[in-house]
């Protein structure tokens, strides 16, 4: 899982203020068909890496464009800006794919805090829900991200577990606000979203990972 330390916290700190292409009902933050720029990244994200060698790259499929991400005992990950009024734009979508889960990765411990896939959205400097694919926790766990210093709180909620569902590409919806609420037992700070971070770790079982992320969005509010 993605460290909240300082490098993570001075991180947080420029999530603030960028804004994001929209069309119509969908305000897309992530659809990687630019490729990578000369820095190696997508344009206009940044490179987060707190272990080992990165390994990302775009694949260009029929379809759609994704990110790919493989982790032989490293964590890093990708973030982005944003400034998105969630009275406009309430649900987040997203397809991911996770292809080789950490061996005994389970975000309930910090020994074994490694998961293929992570996406993160913070609502504030210190406020942060992150969903994940875990190797072992199952669907619906919900907890606190390890390693969080007091002064800031992550809430982890897994969406997928295990590997029976691997390898292939799954489509997630998320009322953002409603999450928010449910999580932390309040409102959020703020009507707006300010950061999304894409993350994959497997150090700390040793072992490797890999994941891809495609057709990220927030959505419009219903009539």
């Amino acid at each position: 899982m993605l460290s909240l330390r300082v490098p993570l916290l001075i991180a947080l700190s420029i999530w603030l203020g960028a804004s994001s292409a929209a069309q119509g009902a969908a305000l897309s933050v992530g659809d990687f068909s630019g490729g990578l720029d000369s820095g190696g990244t997508p344009a206009g994200w940044h490179l987060v890496r707190h272990a080992g060698v990165p390994e990302l790259r775009i694949e260009s499929g029929p379809s759609f464009a994704s990110l790919e991400m493989r982790s032989a005992k490293s964590s890093f990950g990708l973030q982005r800006d944003l400034s998105v009024d969630l009275r406009a734009y309430p649900r987040l979508a997203w397809k991911w794919r996770a292809d080789a889960l950490p061996a005994g990765g389970d975000f309930r411990s910090a020994s074994t805090d490694d998961q293929a896939a992570q996406l993160y959205i913070a609502f504030s400097r210190t406020r942060v829900i992150g969903y994940v694919w875990d190797s072992t926790a199952p669907a619906q766990t919900q907890g606190d991200a390890q390693g969080i210093p007091p002064f800031a709180r992550v809430k982890v909620l897994v969406l997928r577990s295990g590997t029976a569902e691997s390898g292939r590409w799954l489509t997630e919806e998320r009322d953002l606000v409603a999450d928010y609420r449910r999580l932390f037992g309040e409102e959020p700070p703020s009507p707006k979203a300010v950061g999304l971070r894409l993350y994959i770790n497997s150090q700390h079982t040793g072992s490797d990972a890999s994941c891809a992320f495609a057709d990220i969005a927030f959505l419009a509010a219903g009539p």
